[in-house]
């Protein structure tokens, strides 16, 4: 259920922009449902150290839980960029996943020479750039990742399938769609809540309405063909610019 978003999207900006390699010295700012993904993925992929930054208590145990080597609250001490920087010896790679001004400055400083910030966090801040110094004598580069395409989402799914992708802390709750309006009232957790349509009292149609674009498509929930189809624009024009088009985004609603 969380594959597309939680999963795949890490996946697209570690492996596919960012270019993860083994060995490699690993920064996640951002602990939520996008970073503690990007934890196993970067586990998976052989990360020599994977340290995780985020000011919450939970979420830094939860991290550890999934496979960080160390964590960091940027709450604490006056300098976080150095005590990030001292704790990893400088990253070669670090993934933002917050999408404020001061988490994307943190990743930026977190770099060592040669370093790569992939930001995935989605914002309005405008952070402050280092010295241009930095970025010439460092050869340090900083790119934007956005998603995911439906081939990355399906090795996703490959992965999980061979255990070759740890995701079994993904899900910190499964809720009856009942339930729905109680979620939004507890405190926030680090994982992702899964709504059950089978568990809600009222009985429902088992069908998955897709809207993509302006195409609208309807498959059953047990079409072994469901990942294609939810993909797929329901006439001709749409059709042809998708065969083109690197990313796509659809909203899902359970009928």
């Amino acid at each position: 259920a969380i594959v597309p978003d939680a999963i795949a999207t890490p996946y697209h900006a570690l492996i596919t922009v960012g270019r993860i390699g083994v060995g490699e010295t690993v920064v996640i700012i951002g602990a939520g449902g996008l970073g503690l993904q990007a934890i196993a993925v970067a586990r998976m992929a052989d990360a020599k150290r994977i340290v995780a930054v985020d000011p919450s208590a939970d979420a830094r145990a939860a991290a550890l839980v999934v496979g960080a080597d160390a964590v960091l609250d940027p709450t604490v001490g006056e300098n976080p960029a150095k005590g990030l920087y001292d704790l990893t010896g400088g990253a070669t790679l670090s993934l933002e996943a917050v999408g404020r001004a001061d988490s994307v400055e943190l990743g930026m400083q977190s770099l060592a020479p040669g370093g790569r910030l992939v930001i995935v966090g989605v914002g309005q801040d405008r952070p402050r750039l280092p010295p241009l110094i930095r970025f010439v004598a460092g050869e340090t580069s900083v790119h934007g990742s956005f998603g995911s395409t439906m081939a990355e989402i399906r090795t996703v799914l490959d992965l999980i399938a061979a255990d070759k992708l740890d995701v079994s802390h993904a899900i910190s709750s499964r809720v009856p769609l009942d339930d729905v309006p109680a979620v939004f009232k507890r405190s926030a957790t680090p994982g992702r809540t899964v709504t059950l349509p089978e568990l809600c009292g009222t009985p429902m149609a088992h069908d998955v309405l897709v809207e993509l674009n302006d195409g609208v498509a309807t498959v059953p929930l047990n079409s072994p063909d469901k990942l294609n189809t939810l993909a797929m624009p329901t006439d001709q024009p749409q059709l042809e610019a998708f065969k083109h088009a690197q990313h796509s985004t659809a909203s899902v609603a359970v009928l």
